[in-house]
């Protein structure tokens, strides 16, 4: 495994969100564009450079990014505070310490 990502691996979810916050910067917008949940927000997206969109508070509420779910959860869930940017193994980490 990768030096960094074991290093990744031992941390606790809030901190590594904090340290994910840190290396890729804030998410500058809402995950849907508005409160019906039904548009993902495109203008928020960093696909190209491999990177992936994670709610924070999924550890709260299961498939935020799934109109049916995000429906049942906060609508702040949805805004940029309560995201961030990581890469496939990150996101895995991620949903490991959930």
């Amino acid at each position: 495994m990768n030096n960094e990502y074991e290093l990744l691996s031992k941390m606790n979810y809030d901190t590594l969100c904090k340290h994910l916050i840190e290396k890729y910067g804030e998410v500058k917008g809402s995950y849907f564009v508005n409160e019906t949940c039904r548009t993902p927000n495109s203008k928020i997206k960093r696909s190209s450079e491999g990177l992936f969109v994670h709610h924070i508070k999924e550890n709260e509420f299961v498939q935020l990014n799934n109109t049916r779910y995000a429906l049942l959860a906060p609508y702040e869930y949805q805004l940029s505070e309560n995201l961030l940017y990581c890469d496939y193994i990150e996101h895995m980490l991620l949903h490991m310490c959930i």
